[in-house]
């Protein structure tokens, strides 16, 4: 029977950093993915390396994380990232008093928020409205989700993690609360065989419900959907975003040589 000290199921973003993580600390991990790697939300994304700046008013514990990861990823993973820089940029029609409202947020979270000059964002960005009223440059960018997730694993594999893809998780056995095995499924053959484990991660995303209906666990997760639009050509340089109240729709990311 193949062993593991900890299973980390889900191939996604969240698994396979968990994965590398645990290994470089001389954790003997494996990951088991029912597909192949990042075939989930983390292959299904707008690929925006956030700033923080979209959650800096109504959640500034993420809009905090998401400026010390973007720093952290910035250097370990630079070759899978494209700094464009992002803007956020407010219209006539958006409310002044939340424009100085996000400005002092972006201070609270060390997120460095700097205004230029109109003229300027126009020169840099053609396809930039003139109906611009403020413009703030923000250090969003453009990351390679694909790319990132084979250098956790890769990484990870040089430390002694292991992968298994088409491997699906049926089955997780307990003694008096302790995990002790995990029964799987080989999406080929069908061929059903036990992982001995003494720990579980569950980094499944939408499925984490499912996995955890393998140990008898009630996790309630209702999946939800976005819309992604694709244009065929980089519109701008920059991430565009709308110094607004998030909503839907109000975010152009440069991705490679299109635009989502």
């Amino acid at each position: 029977m193949e062993k593991a000290t900890v299973l980390v199921i889900g191939g996604g973003a969240t698994g396979v950093g968990i994965l590398r993580d645990l290994a470089m600390r001389g954790v003997d991990v494996m990951l088991l993915e029912m597909r192949d790697m990042v075939h989930g939300t983390s292959s299904r994304y707008h690929g925006l390396l956030h700033s923080g700046g979209r959650y800096a008013v109504k959640d500034a514990d993420a809009g905090r994380e998401c400026i010390e990861e973007n720093t952290i990823l910035r250097k370990i993973g630079r070759h899978c990232v494209e700094a464009t820089e992002g803007y956020f940029v407010r219209l006539p029609e958006d409310d002044p008093a939340y424009e100085k409202e996000w400005v002092e947020a972006c201070k609270k979270i060390n997120l460095p928020a700097i205004q230029i000059d109109t003229a300027e964002a126009w020169h840099l960005e053609p396809n930039l409205t003139h109906r611009a009223q403020a413009v703030y440059r923000v250090p969003d960018a453009a990351i390679d989700g694909f790319r990132m997730a084979w250098q956790n694993i890769d990484s990870a594999k040089r430390y002694g993690g292991r992968v298994k893809t088409y491997t699906e998780v049926v089955k997780i056995h307990s003694v008096n609360g302790q995990v002790t095995t995990v029964t799987v499924r080989d999406y080929f053959t069908k061929q059903q065989y036990d992982i001995a484990c003494e720990f579980i991660v569950n980094a499944a995303g939408p499925w984490a419900g499912q996995v955890a209906a393998c140990a008898n666990i009630p996790v309630h997760v209702q999946p939800d959907r976005g819309t992604l639009v694709a244009f065929n050509h980089r519109l701008t340089s920059r991430v565009i975003n709308r110094l607004h109240k998030s909503s839907d729709g109000d975010i152009f990311v440069p991705h490679g040589s299109i635009t989502i």
